[in-house]
């Protein structure tokens, strides 16, 4: 009766101890063997129910490292083929899901990663095909910004490494070094201005008394024509008489009246631009000596002697005599505030357009706005209050509510529609027209209008908007660098979360589309 291995017409098989032929797996002097249904001893690939294995030569199973027609597998001590990642003397290697070794780009799950010739991972940077990478250090390939030492990078989402780029307002240049400093810097052949922060200054900036336009990748314009405003070869603004349209010479005479007087009340006053110069300096006469708030017109009696002139035009003056049916004068009239405006936001949104490039933008003031709002919200919490943050938002966010009244919204939408329409007419038609028809449907109009929309949005469109003008990186915050929703309520000793800062933007929206 034969046992144990026997070689029968070119083949081998085993026989057990009782003369039965062995198949599937057998151990003999510690080495595992496959013998096939027919009893054939077998060589090269064998599945066993869901796994894979490898008979050598000899019938031995494989373990560990084996090269099979030209390709690398590797097998766990049991002889199972192994998939995915392997760690094998402290370097990574990635098994495909037929077994073989992986070399170059791998996709796992969300990641990209590079298996280099020899089979590793790669960590850190690689040029491959003429394009820089960076691999983190469990070799997923880096998106976004990559900080190299003392060095910032920026890669792009196919974890390219960016030149002459810029994203959230920091600028890479031709190495591909993130650009560090303040203030003006030459750069590839383009100037750029640089924040406090580090971030490139983009749009509209005065430097200087001069006005600049930065493109949005941050380069300066010059010697060309920006949205109908001129800027020399050396970037500034043409300032001259034929570069705005003085169509409307009354309002332009009336509101340079108000610049002149501002200006030499500068030691008082904020200059960083021309419409803040005017809104602070009639806010300041508004309230008087007293320091209490003045509800009359009876504010311009308060200048000095040395502005007798200036008093003088304004009352004798057929433009002021125009737009004074238009302008809130009394506390009584604010509650029908529906059909006036008031002088302030008149005056500054008009000399905002005729004596700068830049329309003032009312999210300046509503940023702040929302901002209070939001501490209030914040402070609410931290008194123990049960209610969500959606809700306490919507109970503090409405007309009652002195961070957010009706009509200072309102006289914002109306002065930057006003601004807008003086080109081709007298103010005082202007304002005669606008509004005998102006009611809540046409300022959302407006408003939906200046945020780009063609058709009334939706709350959570308007949502999406208005949160981004607070916290994105295109939007208030990049504008107005340091005065993002995020940071002012920082600023009043706040540290809001994405919920609190979504539930204060949602009741917002909803209020302008329900109750404006």
């Amino acid at each position: 009766m034969a046992t144990g291995w026997k070689y029968i017409d070119g083949n081998w098989y085993y026989f057990n101890s009782n003369g039965t032929m062995a198949t599937g797996w057998v151990q003999d002097e510690g080495e595992w063997r496959y013998l096939n249904d027919d009893g054939k001893m077998a060589k090269g690939w064998v599945q066993d129910g869901d796994n894979w294995y490898c008979l050598k030569n000899t019938g031995k199973m494989a373990t560990g490292w084996i090269q099979y027609d030209g390709d690398w597998y590797y097998f766990n001590p049991n002889g199972t083929m192994v998939t995915g990642w392997v760690q094998d003397e402290g370097e990574w290697r990635y098994l495909n899901d037929d077994g073989k070794m992986a070399k170059g780009w791998v996709q796992d799950g969300d990641n990209w990663y590079y298996i280099k010739s020899n089979g590793t991972m790669a960590t850190g940077w690689m040029y491959i095909d003429g394009v820089w990478y960076y691999f983190h250090s469990d070799g997923s390939m880096a998106t976004g910004w990559v900080r190299d030492g003392n060095v910032w990078h920026f890669m792009y989402n196919n974890g390219s490494m960016a030149y002459d780029y810029t994203d959230d307002g920091y600028h890479v240049d031709s190495t591909g070094k993130m650009v560090t400093g303040t203030g003006w810097n030459y750069i590839d052949g383009s100037w750029y201005y640089f924040e406090d922060d580090g971030r490139v200054a983009t749009g509209w900036l005065q430097d200087e008394g001069n006005w600049y336009y930065l493109y949005p990748q941050g380069s300066m314009a010059h010697d060309t024509t920006i949205n109908g405003w001129q800027v020399d070869d050396s970037g500034k603004w043409i300032t001259d008489d034929d570069s705005t349209d003085e169509s409307s010479d009354d309002i332009i005479t009336l509101i340079k009246h108000f610049d002149s007087v501002a200006q030499s009340y500068g030691n008082i006053l904020d200059l960083s631009s021309p419409n803040r110069r005017v809104l602070n300096l009639l806010r300041y006469y508004k309230y008087g000596n007293s320091g209490k708030l003045t509800t009359q017109l009876s504010w311009f009696g308060t200048l000095g002697d040395d502005d007798s002139d200036f008093v003088a035009d304004v009352y004798g003056s057929d433009e002021f005599g125009e737009i004074y049916p238009y302008i809130q004068v009394s506390s009584t009239e604010a509650i029908i505030h529906g059909k006036k405006t008031d002088l302030p936001h008149l005056a500054a949104t008009t000399l905002g357009y005729y004596s700068s490039p830049l329309v003032p933008d009312f999210w300046t003031g509503w940023g702040g706005d929302l901002a209070t709002a939001m501490s209030d919200v914040l402070k609410l919490i931290s008194k123990g209050s049960k209610k969500t943050a959606y809700e306490l938002a919507t109970e503090v966010i409405g007309d009652d509510l002195y961070t957010c009244p009706r009509l200072d919204i309102e006289a914002d939408i109306d002065s930057i529609k006003i601004a807008t329409m003086l080109d081709s007419d007298t103010v005082g038609n202007i304002l005669d027209n606008y509004f005998q028809t102006v009611d809540g449907d046409s300022r959302r109009e407006i408003l939906f209008e200046s945020l780009g929309f063609s058709s009334m949005p939706t709350v959570e469109e308007l949502n999406d908007k208005i949160y981004e003008l607070m916290t994105g990186p295109s939007g208030f915050g990049a504008k107005y660098r340091g005065w993002s929703l995020e940071h002012l309520a920082k600023y009043n000793g706040c540290s809001p979360s994405d919920e609190v800062i979504n539930a204060i933007t949602l009741a917002f929206s909803e209020y302008i589309l329900n109750d404006l």
